[in-house]
C-alpha cells in the first residue's frame, strides 16, 4: 500500500502545542497566533494538542481544540488531541469527537461527476 504523502516522515515527533488550564474566550485568538508560530518552525509535523491540564471542560475549551484544528488544517498538518475524559466526551456530544485524530486532506476536493 502506498505511504499517505500528507502524512509527516516516518520518525517526525508531533510538534506538541499545551492547551492552558483555563482558557478564556477572548484568549483564542493568541493562542491560535502561537500555534501557527509554532507550525511555522517545525515543517512537516502533526499538531499535537495537549489538553490534559483542562481542569473543567466547557464550551470555551471545544471552541479552543476546535479552532486549533483548523489553524492545523490550514497548514495541512495532522491533527491530534491529547484530552481527559470529559472533554472527550464534550466533543462528542457537540458533534466533534472527529477532531481528536484529524488528518490533513490529500489536497482539494474534486466535485462528483
Amino acid at each position: 500500500m502506498p505511504e499517505d504523502p500528507t502524512s509527516p516522515p516516518p520518525g517526525l515527533a508531533p510538534v506538541v502545542f499545551h492547551l492552558p488550564a483555563a482558557p478564556r474566550r477572548d484568549d483564542l485568538s493568541g493562542l491560535c497566533g502561537q500555534a501557527e508560530r509554532l507550525l511555522r518552525n517545525h515543517p512537516g509535523q502533526a499538531l499535537l494538542v495537549d489538553a490534559t491540564a483542562v481542569g473543567r471542560a466547557d464550551l470555551v475549551v471545544v471552541e479552543a481544540v476546535a479552532r486549533l484544528a483548523l489553524v492545523a488544517r490550514r497548514h495541512n498538518r495532522a491533527f491530534r488531541l491529547e484530552a481527559p475524559a470529559p472533554l472527550r466526551n464534550l466533543l462528542a456530544l457537540t458533534g466533534l469527537a472527529g477532531l481528536a485524530d484529524e488528518r490533513p486532506s490529500a489536497g482539494p476536493a474534486t466535485p462528483a461527476g
